[in-house]
């Protein structure tokens, strides 16, 4: 077993949270039991993903799209019933972003590069998230989730291919006139890689089961 708060202050310093402008709060979102044995690994923060963690047996559960975004002003009927649900179970629920994007080490873009066995060049685009890397003679960018914001700072690297998770309606005409390759992955798919990364490492620094439940998601 190991403490909620020490595992809180080890990942937010480990994906250094105070680094990040962020759309949400990045750590802690819901606090629960204050001991650990199981922590559940997921992409969203979704009834499915509570679901199948509350069955595993977890007390802390960690994703990368957590429940608060924006300037929050009212809770719905879909976020009372994901709230009450943790509530009622003592579950923690912790949410990292763009940290969990951007981390050198396990961030989503260094591993993407990496399970291509790209030569990873360093980082670009606003907050440094998304990796430039080379494919033989080919310059890529890498940028998971909705990474089109970031085309026009990739183009201005000299990139042959842009591989993003989803791709808003302009980007493919924005690909085809720089004369640039366009993967997408799915906004799913692409940030699964960082948050299974975090299970090896908590398991390792504290003494508890950490396990990637998968909720697929075709978009």
């Amino acid at each position: 077993m190991a403490h909620r708060d020490e595992i809180v202050s080890f990942l937010n310093a480990y994906l250094h949270i105070d680094q990040f402008q962020d759309y949400g709060p990045n750590g802690w979102q819901i606090l629960g039991c204050e001991e650990v044995g199981r922590v559940a690994l997921g992409v969203s923060a979704n009834m499915e993903f509570f679901r199948q963690a509350a069955s595993w047996g977890a007390q802390m559960l960690i994703v990368h799209h957590g429940l608060f975004w924006g300037s929050l002003k009212r809770i719905d009927l879909t976020l009372n019933k994901r709230l009450k649900f943790l509530y009622q179970r003592d579950l923690t629920l912790l949410g990292y972003h763009l940290p969990l994007d951007a981390h050198p080490e396990i961030g989503n873009n260094v591993l993407l590069a990496k399970r291509a066995r790209w030569e990873i060049l360093g980082h670009f685009g606003q907050q440094n998230i998304g990796v430039l890397a080379r494919d033989g003679n080919r310059r890529v960018a890498v940028i998971s989730g909705a990474g089109h914001e970031e085309f026009s700072a990739a183009v201005a690297l000299g990139i042959d291919e842009f591989v993003t998770g989803e791709g808003r309606e302009p980007l493919f005409y924005l690909a085809q006139e720089n004369s640039v390759k366009l993967t997408t992955l799915g906004h799913y798919a692409s940030e699964t890689l960082g948050i299974q990364a975090l299970g090896p490492l908590l398991t390792q620094e504290f003494r508890l089961q950490a396990r990637f439940i998968d909720v697929p998601n075709p978009y």
